[in-house]
């Protein structure tokens, strides 16, 4: 239970790191006024930080930038307005862009479109990604042998490789789906109630478990921004299937295939002159089955590279 507590507690500094300096300074340039409820011509507003009033016109754009029709403010009360829909389609969880005003002088124009060109390129575009990620984790077990033959506190560390397909579910809920080899291996010394090494592991006192997995991993993540740095959290269930094991702490014949719940955070940076290509990076508290004999658990950092389907 100490190495349990001990994991679970370094589990929570890093993801706590992760939001306090990579969360935190990119809130404000999530900001942006949205679209809440649309009906017939007419769309509620909720308003942010940024320039709003009554008779300015907005772009609304999709989530994941692209300009979809033209909006006129027809009242701003508080943190609501009122608009009305002049050109194209609008739908709940849109976001505003104000449009650039008549008559302006040609060089805050040509200024203009070129902050425009930068806030176009600024976001990354498109709702799925694919890649591949790689990944390194730290991996605890204890084992309870029957017939009170000891027990054995088991760590090590094993190395993953998989394939990475990202799917946009809503505008901030993303499905994240991860496929490939799972390296679980750890090793350690059978102990008796007196702290004396005992050969419980195949009549050898050095216990081990070595496991290759196909791993399944399910995801669903929260973004915290649009922009070209995603923070996020979410929450995993992993399918495994044994490809190759190596035991001698547990009966081979109960490696069978399994699963695990995750926790995990993380963010995807996004580059390139379209901000189609990005690095995940992602760290993860992997807790497997349990039963009175064998507890075990995992903590994996994983980073990789995709780019927009």
């Amino acid at each position: 239970m100490k190495t349990v507590s001990r994991y679970i507690g370094n589990l929570l500094v890093l993801i706590l790191s992760t939001v306090i300096i990579f969360v935190l300074p990119f809130q404000n340039n999530a900001q942006a006024h949205e679209v809440s409820k649309v009906k017939g011509k007419k769309v509620l507003i909720t308003v942010e930080d940024g320039e709003m009033g009554q008779n300015l016109l907005f772009y609304t754009l999709t989530p994941s930038g692209k300009k979809t029709g033209i909006v006129k403010i027809m009242k701003v009360k508080n943190s609501r307005a009122i608009g009305k829909i002049l050109k194209g389609k609008v739908k709940a969880g849109y976001l505003l862009q104000l449009r650039e005003k008549k008559g302006q002088k040609s060089a805050q124009k040509s200024s203009d479109r070129k902050s425009n060109r930068r806030d176009k390129t600024s976001d990354a575009t498109g709702n799925m990604y694919w890649g591949g990620i790689f990944g390194f984790a730290t991996s605890s077990m204890s084992v309870k042998f029957a017939n009170d033959a000891g027990t054995a506190d088991l760590t090590g560390s094993g190395m993953s490789a998989k394939g990475l397909f990202d799917f946009a579910l809503f505008n901030s809920l993303w499905f994240r789906g991860l496929v490939g080899a799972e390296i679980f291996d750890v090793k350690g010394t059978a102990k008796d109630s007196a702290g004396a090494a005992t050969a419980a592991c195949n009549n050898s006192s050095e216990c081990k478990v070595a496991l290759t997995y196909l791993s399944a991993d399910l995801w669903g993540r929260y973004i915290f921004s649009k922009g070209g740095f995603r923070p996020w959290v979410g929450a995993g269930f992993l399918l495994l299937f044994p490809l190759s094991k190596e035991v001698t702490a547990l009966d081979e014949k109960s490696v069978t295939n399994t699963s695990n719940f995750a926790l995990g955070g993380g963010f995807d940076w996004f580059f390139g002159k379209k901000k189609n290509m990005f690095v995940p990076f992602q760290v993860e508290y992997d807790l497997y089955p349990s039963s009175e004999q064998v507890s075990a658990n995992s903590i994996a950092v994983r980073i990789g590279f995709g780019m927009q389907l």
